[in-house]
């Protein structure tokens, strides 16, 4: 939420941002509590509705998990292990039917030429906002990014159904949505953020215990260094000025100094959470969980059925607009 904030601090009123904000840093203070999540999952639907029709396809998604997190935490009764049990399979299959159709969306001549292509585009503004000059479009490399990046999107959803293949298929997409949000120019952090954390559902559960253990040690070993009081006021403090500042009026000019701050923060965090994955994995073959555990709530696979049906709406000629097909160089016909 905080980096969708920094990356579009303008597309909400203010109140919306300022509640948006509000509710993402208490999730952060108290990130075990169901009752946390849920104010901001209101937060997220609010301003979803306050955003309308301007939606990026990411918010969308967000909007989706929201009710995901909404319904999965009340038939839970707020305790934070039913929550997640519940909520775990339907994430999943949402997650799934956003990804597929967005790689779909890549398998046209467009998109493979390079003098047009998103991907050679994305890439290039990428290296500029670095300083650093890879050249032009008409060279043998552009053709090969654009394969890259369609067998890469292509793959993923492949990777992430199928058992044996699934830890591979994590690492595989923290990485290329890691190498994605690089770009100064253009905000993806908030996109790239929201993935990490549908991605990580995929874990196996030990390869998870292993990231949660890795985290414990080195919060010990920062609070030999560190006070840890000082260490959370820092991180309250930054968060609360990214919520001040993204939800200011617009004479503030936020919008720049916010979003270089995201792609920032983004290097850190993007990077730590691939570090973790990546290091858990060398731990030990992890065995993969079935994609639709026991216990989950099948009616809530309602919700994937839905983005299902966003995602084909382009195609039966209903709407265009945030239904998982960005960056593909389709054109409305």
């Amino acid at each position: 939420m905080l980096f969708h904030l920094a990356g579009n601090p303008t597309l909400a009123p203010q109140w919306g941002r300022a509640a948006l904000g509000a509710a993402a840093v208490i999730a952060v203070l108290r990130p075990r509590s169901p009752l946390a999540a849920a104010p901001l999952a209101v937060a997220v639907l609010v301003n979803v509705w306050l955003e309308a029709p301007l939606l990026g396809n990411h918010w969308l998604l967000h909007g989706f998990v929201a009710v995901l997190v909404l319904a999965s935490a009340a038939a839970g009764r707020w305790d934070p292990g039913a929550s997640m049990t519940r909520l775990l399979a339907p994430a999943r299959f949402t997650l799934l039917a956003f990804y597929a159709f967005a790689a779909f969306a890549k398998l046209n001549s467009d998109f493979f030429e390079p003098a047009v292509s998103c991907a050679v585009y994305y890439l290039r503004e990428s290296a500029d906002s670095w300083g650093v000059d890879i050249g032009t479009p008409d060279q043998p490399w552009a053709v090969a990014v654009a394969v890259v990046v369609a067998a890469v999107e292509l793959s993923v959803p492949v990777l992430l159904l199928v058992r044996r293949t699934r830890q591979p298929g994590v690492l595989l997409a923290l990485v290329f949505h890691y190498v994605l949000a690089v770009d100064r120019s253009h905000q993806f952090a908030d996109f790239s953020s929201l993935l990490v954390a549908l991605f990580l559902l995929f874990l196996a559960p030990g390869a998870a215990s292993a990231v949660v253990d890795q985290l414990r040690d080195a919060g010990m070993r920062l609070r030999r260094r560190v006070d840890p009081d000082l260490v959370r006021f820092g991180v309250v403090t930054l968060l609360g000025l990214v919520v001040v500042f993204a939800s200011g009026p617009a004479s503030w000019d936020a919008p720049p100094s916010l979003r270089q701050l995201a792609v920032f923060t983004w290097l850190g965090y993007g990077a730590a959470a691939t570090y973790l994955v990546a290091s858990a994995m060398r731990r030990g073959p992890h065995d993969a969980d079935r994609l639709l555990p026991s216990g989950s709530s099948r009616w809530l696979l309602l919700v994937p059925a839905v983005a299902v049906l966003n995602g084909a709406t382009p195609y039966l000629e209903l709407k265009s607009s945030a239904s998982w097909n960005m960056y593909g160089n389709l054109a409305v016909v």
